[in-house]
């Protein structure tokens, strides 16, 4: 409660208003059958238009019932809470009917009555902060913390209030069929396999039930609790209406509204090329919510959603070659993951979105040969010793490469001389290009990759790049399959297979790579 205005006995209450009117209306009843009555308080509700008048409040037989449970919802609660009070009342014997309210009386009033009603007292006025912050936020801040009930757990609840007001008979095993049947949807929503291809990646949902329920009362692009406050209205509805036949049939189509629209979810998980294309799409936050029911040409749909800004701006398939690291880094991600998930689908696998969600990608350099002068001495030595030498020595039927690795040792004992090093790397990162003089920051030399693979070997050769993705992969994390693809030259067109060229990415292997992906990405852009 808090004091409000100047009026000594005016208070508002923030928490326990439920509780309030319940007793006064115990205490009327009571008061009514005493020989000593009291003094009541008397409640007003901020709703000005449904306020009850508690003083019209009476438990003798008259002619017109007040408050008329037709009225609103407020008044149907309040006139049943009184018939269950005048009917417990009745069943007192008469010795304790008498007593009854001296007891209540005394655990409201009396300072040294061993049972107490109490109030959570604070004093707002004594900190400076809390004088001019308005009620309900004073609440929340002295009340944060607690666990409420999530918005689906209330609309699990107002099921079984649906199925104990509304249905006839059999309510027990209408309550036990409705609680299998949520608890069936909710094990599934659990698998991590089909949560991640409908859940947004930044999800405000407190629970995953409550991502089915938005989907079903198409309330997904609103925060909160919007469907809960709709299937409420619904349930006051139905009970101030007091036709219980036509409220239990509206339940059980609310129910098998929930169920179907799980069973379309379920149809999008079960075909790999739907699974694929909508997890996608979320992946690039489009919502479930706007994606049809029975979605026919979904290679359209993606182009027409996660590409329409893209394509906007003048992009075409045509253009794919001449798209930049830098420039056009945002519209490369999308196009590689699209590439993965089109080489999942022509397999009629499922792209494992959860562990696609578990990791940050960046957009990996394939040969990245970099211009940057390694200015740390050390930072030096360490390239020639385990990227160079590491590399070259795997190549050393080669002439060339027996010439590298041999001035690469001479260099180490140097203690790599900036300018001798320069050359030295250039001509060792030439050897592993193969002659490739194409842009090292278009389509054909990126792929995805996880940015702590990535960031791990830093400048590094390709061949060091290929056997620690590898390692990567054999120890179990998770590569996406185009970049596996990759390493493994399973795009390029050469015949001359040999070790050499399996250790190198050559201008061929670019020009067949960003070949393929065109390919690939095609259906959705033609």
């Amino acid at each position: 409660i808090v004091k409000k205005g100047h009026e000594q006995l005016v208070w508002e209450v923030l928490d326990g208003q439920q509780r309030l009117t319940t007793l006064l209306l115990l205490l009327i009843c009571l008061n009514e059958n005493s020989n000593h009555p009291i003094n009541l308080y008397n409640i007003i509700y901020e709703r000005q238009n449904d306020n009850l008048d508690f003083k019209k409040i009476t438990y003798k037989d008259t002619h017109n019932e007040y408050p008329n449970k037709r009225l609103n919802p407020d008044c149907f609660h309040v006139s049943n809470a009184k018939k269950i009070i005048k009917e417990w009342y009745s069943s007192l014997s008469q010795d304790l009917s008498s007593s009854v309210l001296d007891k209540i009386v005394s655990c409201l009033t009396k300072r040294d009555s061993q049972k107490k009603v109490r109030f959570i007292w604070y004093d707002a006025s004594s900190e400076d902060d809390f004088k001019t912050m308005e009620s309900i936020a004073l609440f929340n801040r002295l009340n944060g913390g607690k666990i409420s009930l999530t918005g689906s757990e209330l609309v699990k609840a107002l099921f079984y209030l649906g199925i104990n007001h509304c249905s006839s008979n059999d309510k027990e095993m209408q309550q036990a069929r409705f609680s299998i049947e949520w608890d069936s949807i909710e094990r599934k929503l659990q698998d991590e396999d089909f949560w991640n291809f409908i859940c947004p990646k930044d999800s405000y949902l407190q629970t995953r039930m409550d991502l089915l329920l938005d989907f079903t009362r198409k309330k997904m692009n609103i925060k909160g609790d919007a469907s809960y406050r709709e299937y409420q209205e619904i349930f006051n509805q139905d009970i101030f209406n007091g036709d219980t036949k036509s409220a239990w049939d509206k339940w059980i189509r609310l129910w098998q509204e929930i169920k179907d629209n799980f069973d379309i979810l379920t149809r999008w998980y079960e075909n790999p090329i739907l699974y694929n294309h909508i997890g996608f799409m979320v992946e690039n936050g489009i919502c479930i919510q706007d994606i049809e029911e029975t979605i026919k040409n979904t290679h359209y749909k993606i182009r027409e959603t996660v590409f329409q800004k893209d394509i906007e701006k003048g992009f075409t398939l045509d253009g794919l070659f001449n798209l930049k690291y830098k420039e056009n880094y945002t519209l490369l991600k999308k196009l590689l993951l699209l590439f993965n998930i089109e080489t999942y689908c022509r397999h009629n696998l499922r792209f494992p979105f959860h562990l696609f969600r578990d990791g940050h990608w960046d957009l990996e350099h394939v040969n990245s040969q970099t211009e940057n002068t390694i200015q740390n001495p050390k930072e030096r030595i360490d390239w020639i010793k385990f990227h160079a030498l590491e590399c070259l020595k795997r190549d050393l039927a080669d002439n060339t490469a027996k010439q590298l690795y041999e001035k690469g040792k001479t260099l180490l004992e140097q203690n790599a001389p900036i300018k001798d090093f320069s050359d030295y790397r250039s001509n060792v990162g030439n050897f592993y290009l193969d002659n490739n003089t194409l842009d090292k920051d278009t389509i054909g030399n990126l792929t995805l990759l996880n940015s702590s693979i990535n960031r791990s070997y830093g400048n590094a050769l390709f061949p060091t790049k290929k056997l620690t993705v590898a390692a990567c992969d054999q120890m179990g994390e998770f590569i996406p399959l185009c970049t596996r693809y990759l390493f493994l030259k399973y795009y390029s067109s050469g015949t001359n297979a040999t070790r050499m060229n399996m250790m190198r990415w050559s201008e061929q292997d670019h020009l067949d790579y960003q070949d393929t992906i065109k390919d690939f990405l095609s259906i959705y852009f033609n």
